[in-house]
């Protein structure tokens, strides 16, 4: 896992997580360790997912039985990974239409990762959710 260090030390600070969340960082690590051009960085995200991908199966949870929403969650970080890199190419040259487009379409697309991780955390009976309340009345509503 990647660690920080502090005054020449490596401190891991070990946090509850809801299992959606958990699963959502192993996909966006998967996607860093086959995207990320530096070999250390790739090794290092590998690491980090496989430790991860243990402390989920350490906790019970049984990721053959996620299989379909895990695969639904890294196709929805792929397509975003995908339109952050169109949308800071669209900054570089300033095409306003375009970043219009792929603002709403990583809008559409945050939205979708959220209702995967909400049905992963009902699916497992996770005891921490992600609570979601937009000012234009869409998400979840608070608790």
């Amino acid at each position: 896992m990647a660690q920080w260090r502090a005054g020449g030390r490596m401190t891991r600070v070990l946090v509850p997580a809801a299992v959606g969340d958990v699963l959502d960082r192993i996909t966006i690590l998967a996607l860093k360790a086959e995207r990320l051009r530096a070999p250390k960085a790739r090794a290092a995200a590998g690491a980090e997912q496989a430790e991860l991908e243990a402390a989920l199966t350490e906790a019970g949870v049984d990721l053959s039985q996620l299989h379909d929403l895990a695969n639904a969650l890294a196709a929805t970080n792929t397509t975003l990974w995908d339109l952050e890199e169109a949308m800071r190419t669209a900054h570089n040259t300033q095409d306003d239409a375009q970043i219009a487009s792929l603002s709403r379409a990583i809008v559409a697309g945050n939205a979708e990762r959220s209702r995967l991780k909400a049905e992963i955390n009902a699916a497992t009976g996770s005891a921490l959710q992600e609570l979601k309340d937009y000012a234009s009345g869409t998400g979840d509503q608070p608790l």
